[in-house]
């Protein structure tokens, strides 16, 4: 940290970081090189020990996204152990141990990794909306492609749904009152396992531990999802 005493302004100075988890993802797509389940692993603990480091502080991010992890450059696939990973942007990081009304700001996260209580536009959410997050990270490393690309929010709720099944009253009963409240019809079809949903790619190193691991990240009821720490 530098003060400029001339123009009584503090200067913040980062170490330097070449590009972001996103513009990796399109290095590796414009070659045709995919992310091997090993570098996956790699990647999503250091994204997920930031996230949890952060919760034991009692702060969630609120914009968990691939463009919001830094990166050293990886153009190539490198060795496990050589690739760094770094949390930025904390603009929109919020304390959820001491708001007493448990009701924060509606319109946060990047629409594509959007917990689905985000989607419904609630001000009554926690720190897992980060987990679903980190969980559409991981989708994406393996998959090379979004896994809920909506172009609004309508459609964002009907590509969780397409992918996760339409939930119950028993699964997210939150969800549905909400839903009601607002007036906003969820759309009923019957999901894909994960596996299935991945069966489209032409990789088959995907170990079961992922896939239990995703589904835990992709709870539609929040007190379901795993935390931070359980998936370390």
């Amino acid at each position: 940290m530098v003060h400029n005493k001339k123009e009584n302004e503090v200067n913040i100075v980062f170490e330097y970081c070449d590009k972001n988890l996103f513009q990796a993802m399109q290095d590796r797509a414009r070659k045709n090189q995919s992310w091997n389940e090993q570098e996956i692993k790699t990647v999503m603990y250091q994204c997920v020990a930031a996230i949890n480091y952060m919760h034991k502080n009692g702060y969630m991010h609120r914009d968990v996204k691939p463009e919001n992890y830094l990166i050293n450059n990886t153009s190539g696939p490198l060795a496990a152990d050589q690739i760094q990973i770094k949390l930025a942007d904390f603009g929109l990081a919020k304390d959820f141990r001491s708001n007493g009304s448990g009701k924060f700001t509606e319109y946060v996260a990047t629409r594509w990794y959007r917990a689905p209580e985000l989607v419904l536009r609630t001000s009554n959410y926690n720190q897992s909306v980060d987990i679903f997050a980190l969980g559409a990270i991981m989708a994406e490393l393996y998959l090379g492609r979004p896994i809920f690309p909506g172009v609004n929010e309508t459609d964002q709720l009907t590509r969780i749904v397409t992918v996760l099944g339409t939930p119950t009253s028993s699964e997210w009963p939150e969800g549905i009152q909400l839903a009601q409240q607002k007036g906003i019809q969820i759309p009923q079809v019957t999901g894909t396992s994960l596996r299935q949903h991945f069966a489209s790619t032409t990789r088959g190193d995907i170990s079961d531990e992922a896939f239990d691991l995703m589904a835990k990240m992709f709870k539609y009821a929040s007190d379901q999802r795993i935390t931070a720490a359980q998936c370390l």
